[in-house]
């Protein structure tokens, strides 16, 4: 027969209730509120961050930083290392085959090379080399050779505008003052007039008052309609002029905004920025129709397609933007109203391209702190 199990030695399972108010029980037995949980006991402990850690968040990318730069400074330094400047005058006072390729080369080196730049010896070997092929006829029409040939005079012409020593202003006036008489010695003609305002602007940094009574007399016979009927060279010579500076230029540009005294829209659009730069406001009403996205260019100011025209209306309006930058920085005092109100309807023009829009945005910034 088993035995009897005795019901008080059976051991007491407490059902859930009674355990929860077990839990519950304090010290004695007595019962108290349950401790409720917080959210923060739900998050992993906080540690300190281990070595590897401050590795992957700092050390490794300031190691591809640095690596980035490296390989920037080493693709420049491998790039000036093949360049040699003296060469490529040794190769053009060579006649070498290639010399409007060294033309273009010498060019673009000279512009990141100020050392270079103020070389007066160097100044006259290029200055030489332009005289010698000057003396050479420029035929037209559009053969490799004649290419080549137009090529290598403007390049020659461009680097001279680089320079910071006035060696190269006889030749270029020469070239500027000379008609053309086909469209290959127009395109040398508008370089040298481009790199005589170039040169004037990086003279004038060793020398702030530097003028040739000469040159300025070239410049306002180029930008008179009675002097020179094409409207290219007078829109070239207007931007000179307005590098150049000066009462007698300072009129000039004032007389050619007049539509009825220059009927060249991008003539006039150069005076307009010449005066800008001057901080004469009476260029405010033609810089207000550079940006004007309601003003559509004459069809007989460039031969373009629609595109193309429309590319060039872009163009005007940020170079008006631009001038409208020159006039404040020369001119602080002048009255923004209308300005502001001009460019805030360019800003607001549908379809203005982002950049465009966003050019338009921060010289709108730039007229309100007015």
């Amino acid at each position: 027969m088993p035995d009897e199990q005795n019901p008080a030695a059976q051991e007491h399972k407490p059902s859930a209730p009674e355990a929860l108010a077990g839990e519950a029980a304090g010290p004695g037995g007595l019962a108290t509120a349950p401790r409720s949980s917080r959210p923060d006991d739900l998050l992993p402990p906080v540690e300190p961050p281990s070595a590897g850690f401050i590795v992957k968040l700092f050390l490794v990318p300031a190691l591809i930083v640095s690596l980035v730069v490296f390989v920037v400074f080493a693709f420049n330094w491998l790039v000036h290392l093949g360049s040699d400047p003296q060469g490529y005058l040794d190769d053009m006072e060579r006649g070498a085959a290639n010399a409007w390729q060294r033309a273009h080369d010498f060019a673009s080196e000279i512009r990141g090379n100020p050392q270079l730049r103020k070389d007066a010896k160097v100044a006259d070997r290029v200055v030489n080399l332009l005289e010698r092929h000057l003396a050479q006829p420029l035929g037209d029409g559009n053969s490799k050779d004649a290419a080549e040939q137009v090529q290598y005079r403007y390049f020659l012409c461009m680097a001279l505008g680089q320079f910071e020593v006035p060696s190269g202003l006889p030749v270029l006036m020469q070239v500027a003052a000379a008609p053309a008489t086909n469209e290959n010695e127009l395109r040398v003609r508008l370089a040298a007039i481009e790199s005589l305002a170039v040169l004037i602007d990086n003279v004038r940094k060793n020398d702030p008052g530097f003028a040739d009574g000469q040159l300025l007399k070239l410049l306002l016979d180029l930008s008179s309609r009675q002097n020179e009927p094409e409207p290219m060279v007078r829109t070239r010579a207007a931007f000179a002029l307005g590098v150049y500076g000066g009462h007698e230029a300072t009129q000039r540009l004032k007389a050619m905004i007049d539509s009825f005294m220059e009927p060249a829209p991008e003539a006039r659009f150069n005076a307009a920025t010449g005066l800008a730069r001057l901080g004469d406001d009476a260029c405010v009403p033609v810089l207000i129709e550079m940006i004007d996205p309601d003003v559509q260019l004459p069809s007989d100011s460039s031969e373009v397609g629609p595109t193309e025209r429309q590319a060039l209306e872009h163009l005007i309006q940020a170079n008006g933007l631009k001038a409208i930058e020159l006039l404040l920085a020369a001119n602080p005092q002048v009255d923004v109203a209308s300005l502001r109100e001009a460019v805030q309807r360019l800003h607001d023009a549908p379809d203005l391209p982002a950049p465009l829009k966003l050019r338009a945005r921060e010289v709108l910034n730039l007229l309100k702190q007015q």
